[in-house]
């Protein structure tokens, strides 16, 4: 990879609330910071979505909102099951795990797919799902991927490659 040009960053966000949290507004402050260094960034988020600079584009991939905040851990109807990430998601549910970075890792694998030359590094903001391993294998060559957390967990506190995970305190 040449430092000539800028890079251009998907930055990946599978829960973006704006204000509190941690995923949004991490986000939203890297996403900026990078494109001041003049970067092109492009977020791929889920709901809540993120609030970003006027300069970042934001690439919509709903889930089924199964967390949002009016009626947290709802069921969806069979008739929302529109795509193979959604059974996935409800499924993931109903045995009682965290679907959300599971089901959006996928979707956002899904999405770049059909993108695979349009970015020189895959940024993932927690997610931490199987997708990523899809997304880091697209394409004649493989799509450099960073995965990075935000609260320490037993891998990050144990890891002692830097590679594998980076951290930061928890927001809000």
């Amino acid at each position: 990879m040449t430092t000539d040009r800028p890079l251009r960053i998907a930055l990946l966000a599978y829960r973006g609330k704006p204000h509190c949290g941690g995923q949004g507004v991490y986000t939203r402050h890297l996403a900026k910071a990078l494109v001041d260094l003049g970067h092109h960034v492009e977020v791929l988020g889920g709901q809540p979505y993120p609030i970003l600079d006027e300069r970042v584009p934001l690439v919509a991939l709903p889930s089924l909102d199964i967390y949002n905040e009016h009626y947290p851990m709802r069921m969806p109807g069979v008739w929302e099951l529109k795509h193979w990430e959604d059974w996935l998601e409800v499924g993931a549910f109903c045995v009682g795990s965290f679907p959300e970075p599971l089901a959006f890792s996928m979707r956002a694998w899904d999405h770049l797919r059909d993108r695979k030359d349009d970015f020189d590094i895959v940024h993932d903001n927690q997610s931490l799902g199987y997708g990523l391993l899809a997304i880091q294998r697209m394409g004649t060559t493989k799509c450099p991927t960073a995965a990075c957390t935000r609260c320490p967990s037993a891998s990050t506190l144990t890891s002692s490659s830097p590679s594998r995970a980076c951290s930061a305190p928890p927001a809000c």
